[in-house]
């Protein structure tokens, strides 16, 4: 049967592990929030191939171009802001994660503890049980020995 410490434990650790999922899953968000951006930064950047191959090809095209590359400019700045502010997240949640991970693993090594103390007084009682049984059967085959 389960000791009172044991069941507060798996208690715990079924918290910590709830835990490091949350944090799992919040950071599988982070990295496919990146993941968009880099993808929209791509396109973006694809685009500006377009238009610089339209506006070499096209006059009219080209007497828009410097108001497109200048916009392009300011959107690509931002752009690039929020996939650092990203990343700066995602490096925030994975020092979390591995705080909450090295926490969780703390206390499963607590309960690996505990439990190898519990079953080691289990054995120790176990083997007193075993000794006093067999030096009453020593005490027995003395005492019928010296009786006949």
């Amino acid at each position: 049967m389960p000791s009172k410490k044991e069941k507060e434990l798996k208690i715990l650790l079924r918290m910590k592990k709830f835990d490091v999922d949350e944090c799992r899953k919040t950071l599988a968000m982070l990295i496919n929030q990146e993941d968009l951006l880099l993808k929209k930064k791509i396109a973006m950047m694809m685009e500006m191939e377009n238009e610089k191959i339209v506006a070499s090809k096209n006059p009219d095209a080209a007497f828009s171009f410097p108001a497109y590359y200048k916009l392009y400019l300011n959107r690509k700045k931002i752009l690039d802001t929020e996939i650092y502010n990203m990343s700066q997240k995602i490096a925030a949640q994975r020092e979390l994660l591995s705080e909450k991970f090295l926490d969780l693993k703390t206390f499963e090594i607590t309960k690996n503890n505990l439990n190898n103390k519990e079953k080691y007084q289990e054995n120790i009682k176990e083997q007193k049980i075993l000794d006093e049984i067999s030096a009453n059967v020593f005490r027995l085959k003395n005492s019928e020995a010296s009786f006949f």
